[in-house]
């Protein structure tokens, strides 16, 4: 994996406006400036998505064409993607591997995450169009998704160690020297 900045968001003093406080000394109203600590986004750059998704063209294999696919059907406003893997194979005219791969490619890369079949949520901190509020909803969803995979995961692991689903390794014999 390449070391770029990946962070997306910093707490920052943001100056919201001003505010009438009564001094507890002289009991005379002043203004004074109210700040607020907020995460903001941060390490980002503006990109025309349409002179991008062209040039992926260009340079572009199968896989790519699956990305350009989901950066252009998904819904702009919470970042779902509402389609099967098999509706995806059709529409590009590639093979249903080529699409599970760049699936399993993204997920991996914790770019995409499936919500349940036919929907699928793009990671807000990779792409997003819009303020930075909405951003956070979105990735609070996106987060959520991952905590639910990684308790069913847990889940799955207990009841192979229960004995569920038994799997046996071949014995090694230790050889000391």
């Amino acid at each position: 994996m390449s070391k770029r900045n990946k962070k997306t968001s910093v707490k920052r003093n943001v100056k919201i406006g001003t505010k009438d406080v009564i001094d507890p000394k002289t009991g005379a109203l002043e203004k004074v400036n109210h700040m607020e600590i907020r995460e903001v986004d941060f390490n980002w750059n503006k990109i025309w998505l349409g002179h991008l998704l062209d040039v992926l063209d260009v340079i572009g294999n199968k896989k790519v064409a699956v990305m350009n696919w989901l950066l252009e059907n998904r819904d702009v406003k919470t970042n779902r993607i509402f389609a099967t893997q098999e509706i995806i194979k059709n529409e590009l005219s590639v093979s249903a591997q080529t699409v599970t791969d760049t699936f399993n490619a993204l997920q991996s890369a914790n770019a995409l995450r499936k919500e349940r079949n036919g929907v699928y949520l793009l990671n807000p901190d990779v792409v997003w169009v819009g303020g930075n509020e909405n951003r956070m909803d979105i990735l609070l969803t996106y987060k959520k998704i991952q905590e639910v995979e990684e308790e069913n995961n847990k889940e799955k692991v207990k009841e192979i160690s229960k004995g569920g689903d038994q799997v046996d390794f071949p014995q090694v014999d230790k050889k000391e020297g």
